[in-house]
């Protein structure tokens, strides 16, 4: 009895293995993310803080865990998504924007500062902005892809700030302009379907047809599954999310991503 069971077992992953594989073989197009997807947005996050905050009294630096920094950051991001959520149904300035997300996450840690300090950070997160480049494993990953799938992005943000990522990180060696999607200006930001609908069908591809690549679990897995797509979720950093939606493969680190890419994806299309 055990052996049926066994056998059972062992026909429905091949079956589960040969569903994975024929959803890969349809793949056309590989999408990706921007911030802390192509490249690692905590460590302009990081040299910010150590630069405008780095005069912090001795005893609150001995009572902070290994991980203050990283919890910090991670707190930073869910403040930076909620005001970001709420800029686009409501008036308010760039400025609002920049002193909310960053005063937030510090006073849930105990810290207090002026609007004039958040400002002095956003300052010296901008200037540490202005430094980022691809890794190269990530540019190895593009260089990859790049010839076997339609490479996109759909990324969340101001155009202004986005299109100068993009330009700093010279992503346009790989993917054309035209394929490259940005909230403040389709007018739509992740989760949203509507603007994973709007890249793919600029892309001339079906959502069957996709995998959507990012790091936010709400925006990027929950927005791509509801949109239709495949996805892969780069978790850099930060406990894992159980609920219905779920991502095809989970991925910790940019060699991992890399890994999962060439075995699953490239050595399928040859």
């Amino acid at each position: 009895r055990s052996d049926k069971i066994i056998e059972k077992l062992h026909v429905l992953q091949l079956l589960l293995l040969n569903k994975e594989r024929e959803v890969i073989q349809m793949t056309k197009a590989l999408l990706f993310d921007i911030d802390d997807t192509l490249y690692d947005l905590a460590q302009p996050f990081y040299q910010a803080y150590q630069e405008v905050f780095s005069k912090a009294d001795e005893e609150s630096r001995k009572s902070r865990d290994t991980d203050w920094m990283e919890r910090l950051f991670l707190a930073s991001r869910k403040y930076s998504d909620e005001i970001f959520a709420v800029a686009q149904t409501q008036k308010i300035s760039e400025e609002e924007m920049f002193i909310y997300r960053i005063k937030q996450p510090l006073a849930d840690f105990g810290e207090k500062i002026s609007e004039q300090k958040a400002m002095e950070f956003q300052k010296a997160y901008e200037k540490y902005q202005r430094q980022i480049t691809l890794s190269e494993t990530i540019r190895q990953l593009l260089e990859l892809c790049r010839s076997q799938y339609i490479l996109g992005i759909i990324t969340n943000g101001l155009s202004a700030h986005q299109r100068n990522k993009i330009q700093i990180l010279k992503l346009e060696q790989y993917i054309p302009k035209e394929q490259i999607f940005v909230s403040g200006e389709v007018g739509v930001p992740k989760p949203a379907p509507e603007i994973f609908a709007h890249a793919l069908h600029k892309l001339g591809i079906a959502p069957a047809q996709a995998y959507f690549i990012g790091d936010s679990f709400e925006n990027d897995m929950i927005g791509a599954k509801n949109a239709g797509m495949s996805a892969i979720w780069f978790h850099r950093r930060g406990p894992f999310v159980s609920g219905e939606i779920q991502p095809d493969y989970t991925v910790r680190s940019e060699s991992g991503l890399y890994s999962l890419i060439q075995k699953q994806f490239i050595h399928q299309k040859i």
